[in-house]
């Protein structure tokens, strides 16, 4: 009975010890086999064990690369949506100071918003969109002189292109800037008037001929050479100067357009005297007012701003009558 008693407690013992799935013993080989196989045994560990290294650390790896991988996405989705909130809010603060400047122009303009020609073409835009009819504006007729109109510096909404008849008029001396009125360029600016008249005689009549603009170029060039040898330095009161040959080339270059000489033929034989037919003329010619660049046009803008306030409160007051 203690026998069997005890060779139980033995199996149990045994039992308890872990199994492994293969034992190396080290100390030395007794035979060269045993070595081989012992260092065989040894590399299959090693390999084995850089397998494991190398599994762990590519989990490692793996897993670092999708934390930063989810942290780059999220902060550029942060990114994104912040700048998605600045541009809405910017377009909120543009478009209430848009509302605002607009408002402005229509009921209380200041002189800029006169001199940029904003609120002049605002107050003909509110003319030509009106509910009023051309019968309308015939009964309520408001003044408006054909030498105001010739000298209003028009805007040709598709072609980018200011202009007025006054500024292509060089004939006086009083049309040219200071920089170019000292007699030295007499003999030039006549050359230049001659040749902005002959082409503006032939732009009127539809057959402006490639000749004659080649003429006028030639000799605003010339003009420009002589500007240039005479202002041995640069010189501000000669800036003026510089920007009217600009000036006059950028509109020599606007004859040959089709549209413009067909405007500039317009204008010429324009013989309307009151604001409704103005309008009519913008109207046909989608023209809106320019910019006052000179001092007689700053002096004119006001004027027809008026006028056309004027009229506006007549057909207003007509309407309220009836």
């Amino acid at each position: 009975m203690l026998r069997r008693s005890l060779l139980i407690l033995v199996f149990l013992s045994l039992a308890a010890m872990p199994a492994r799935a293969q034992i190396i013993f080290e100390g030395r080989a007794i035979t060269p086999q045993g070595d081989y196989l012992r260092g065989v045994g040894w590399a299959a560990q090693g390999m084995g064990y850089y397998n494991l290294a190398t599994a762990q650390a590519d989990r490692i790896e793996v897993g670092t690369m999708m934390i930063v991988d989810n942290y780059m996405r999220e902060l550029q989705a942060n990114r994104n949506r912040n700048y998605r909130l600045r541009l809405e809010e910017n377009a909120k603060k543009n478009k209430a100071l848009w509302n605002e400047i607009q408002k402005r122009i229509t009921e209380n303009p200041n002189i800029n918003d006169i001199m940029s020609g904003s609120a002049l073409t605002r107050a003909m835009t509110d003319l030509i969109e009106s509910r009023f009819d051309d019968n309308t504006f015939g009964y309520a007729k408001v003044p408006l002189s054909v030498d105001v109109v010739r000298r209003i510096p028009f805007r040709i909404n598709d072609q980018g292109v200011e202009l007025s008849l006054r500024r292509l008029s060089l004939r006086s001396k009083d049309s040219w800037p200071p920089g170019l009125q000292d007699a030295h360029f007499e003999t030039h600016r006549k050359a230049v008037a001659l040749a902005f008249d002959n082409a503006l005689d032939e732009q009127i009549d539809a057959k402006i001929q490639k000749k004659t603009l080649e003429t006028l170029n030639k000799k605003i060039d010339e003009l420009a050479a002589e500007l240039n040898r005479f202002e041995t330095r640069r010189d501000w009161k000669y800036e003026d100067a510089r920007k009217r040959i600009n000036e006059l080339k950028k509109y020599a270059e606007f004859l040959s357009r089709d549209k413009v000489y067909r405007l500039i033929g317009a204008i010429e034989k324009y013989n309307g005297t009151t604001i409704a037919e103005l309008r009519q003329f913008m109207r046909d010619y989608n023209l809106t007012f320019g910019v006052a660049e000179y001092p007689d046009e700053r002096n004119l803008y006001p004027n027809p701003f008026a006028a056309m306030r004027v009229q506006r409160a007549k057909l207003s007051s007509g309407c309220d009558n009836k």
